[in-house]
């Protein structure tokens, strides 16, 4: 809010414009990360009952969580000079998708278990799925941190939690990838 650089600050319109974009980097990126991680520990039912069993694996597990099934898919950039992928010719001005979920699953960086969830990955928290450097996500933090929160302690609650559909509803978005519901069953708690 105070923000100042040699005497230029923020406009009303650029600050309120700030605030969404916080509310959204720390409220899109946490809801896809907590409900694709239940549902892929759903699906791998082994990796489930280890977290439950363990809870010195809840860092590692959410940033594999994020590795595995990352709640922002693609970033969009718009290339500045000229340059070359694998070929094809990129041109000043054009619009360039980087594939973040597909990276977090490619086998020459992760090995030949990439495509597979494994909550103590060595080098989980090797993946960009909040982006890197200058375009890192802004609720990049606050994602991990209620993610490491919210999904050890429902998975501990509720050790008996099952899928009470065998096809959640996706919310069909390619960006920002996530369900619309994840239909449990919840069993006894805890």
């Amino acid at each position: 809010i105070r923000a100042e650089e040699d005497g230029d600050v923020l406009s009303d319109d650029e600050l309120i414009e700030n605030v969404v974009l916080l509310y959204l980097a720390g409220h899109e990126t946490t809801v896809n990360l907590i409900g694709n991680g239940v549902n892929a520990l759903l699906a791998n039912r082994d990796q489930f009952e280890r977290l439950v069993d363990d809870p010195s694996l809840d860092a590692n597990a959410i940033e594999e969580l994020l590795r595995y099934d990352s709640p922002v898919q693609f970033s969009r950039r718009i290339a500045l000079e000229p340059f070359e992928v694998a070929g094809h010719p990129i041109a000043v001005g054009e619009i360039v998708l980087t594939g973040l979920g597909a990276a977090n699953r490619d086998p020459e960086k992760f090995g030949p278990t990439a495509e597979e969830l494994d909550i103590t990955r060595a080098d989980a928290n090797h993946h960009i799925s909040f982006g890197s450097g200058v375009h890192h996500c802004l609720g990049a933090a606050l994602a991990r941190l209620e993610g490491r929160i919210t999904i050890p302690a429902v998975l501990r609650r509720f050790p008996e939690l099952e899928m009470a559909t065998d096809s959640p509803r996706w919310n069909g978005r390619m960006v920002l990838r996530g369900l619309a519901e994840l239909p449990v069953t919840l069993g006894r708690p805890a």
